[in-house]
């Protein structure tokens, strides 16, 4: 019979899960871990921290015995420190389906991320793990179109660096053409494209006070302009970012059970772009959504349950189900 504090044991499902945001957590993390925030965010359902720290005992066991090693990494503020070891992907380790799925699950959001910069070294990585990594999660459906940048977005580039106006000629989802003068202020990548965060130019050379988001490949022409601007010191990129499933062709309401624990470390996340609510000692997510894949893949990385609409909540399921076939 399980304790009264710890959960009940994990369904498979449940199990894949937890394993998919224990190894996405440590591969996307640069320091060590104090053991408090590998608790809060792969077992908050363990109220009391021993069985949290027995399960997440178990789970190291899980990984080691394939490769993948979570080793001790010194102290903190009297917490333990945890890391990947060195050498962890040095072997060449075979995987069931279920365990695939633990490892793609963890590496989907990365791999499709243009920021992160080892997307090459972990498809290696993981190419060492499993010689069948590849088949389960094509290269090119992960990592998305890297085409080389066309000579209009190269100049946008350069507008952003050297913070100079740049005359554009647009192309939006629509197909629809406009010509503009922009002061291109920042960029950030989402979902494998780069946004272009930009006001537009005043006759005066002066940048208006409203932003937008640009995507960079969208820029059909542009020619770099001769006024200068100054990117205000109280702006941060962060804050025009969207979710990853906020960009697309959709529009509906998207709804996700929070773990208690986790509420305040989401509310954080999302800022302004998503709201937590929370009754009678549960949490939701609720956001607008524009993709429900998009929507389906973030719940999974991020440990959280979709409840509404049924087709997240099917695309939630059928992800999980596609990589363990």
């Amino acid at each position: 019979m399980a304790s009264a504090n710890r959960k009940a044991t994990p369904s498979q499902g449940e199990s894949l899960q937890r394993l998919a945001s224990l190894a996405g957590l440590f591969m996307s993390s640069r320091t060590p871990l104090k053991s408090s925030e590998v608790y809060a965010h792969v077992y908050p359902d363990y109220d009391d921290p021993d069985s949290a720290e027995t399960r997440f005992r178990e789970d190291r066991g899980h990984f080691a015995a394939r490769g993948f090693v979570i080793e001790q990494a010194g102290n903190r503020d009297g917490e333990l420190l945890w890391h990947v070891a060195d050498g962890t992907f040095a072997g060449s380790v075979e995987l069931d389906p279920d365990e695939l799925l633990v490892l793609a699950g963890a590496a989907r959001t990365l791999l499709q991320d243009s920021s992160f910069p080892f997307t090459d070294d972990l498809r290696s990585a993981l190419a060492k793990v499993s010689g069948s990594f590849d088949q389960v999660l094509p290269s090119s459906a992960l990592a998305g179109e890297r085409e080389e940048l066309g000579e209009a977005a190269r100049v946008v580039t350069r507008a952003l660096s050297s913070h100079r106006g740049v005359e554009v000629t647009y192309v939006n989802a629509k197909g629809e053409r406009s010509e503009r003068r922009l002061a291109c202020w920042g960029a950030y990548p989402l979902r494998g494209q780069t946004y272009v965060v930009a006001a537009r130019l005043e006759d005066a050379g002066e940048p208006e006070p409203e932003l937008r988001r640009y995507r960079l490949d969208r820029f059909e022409e542009a020619r770099l302009l001769d006024e200068e601007f100054e990117v205000p010191e109280d702006f941060y990129v962060e804050d025009m970012e969207l979710l990853p499933f906020q960009i697309g062709d959709e529009d509906f309401e998207f709804e996700a059970a929070v773990p208690a624990p986790r509420v305040a470390e989401l509310r954080n996340l999302v800022r302004d772009r998503a709201s937590v609510r929370e009754s009678q000692g549960s949490a939701r997510l609720v956001a607008r959504a524009c993709s429900t894949r998009a929507a389906a893949a973030w719940a999974i990385d991020l440990g959280l349950t979709p409840v509404s609409p049924e087709p997240v909540v099917g695309e939630w399921r059928r992800l999980l189900e596609e990589v363990a076939r």
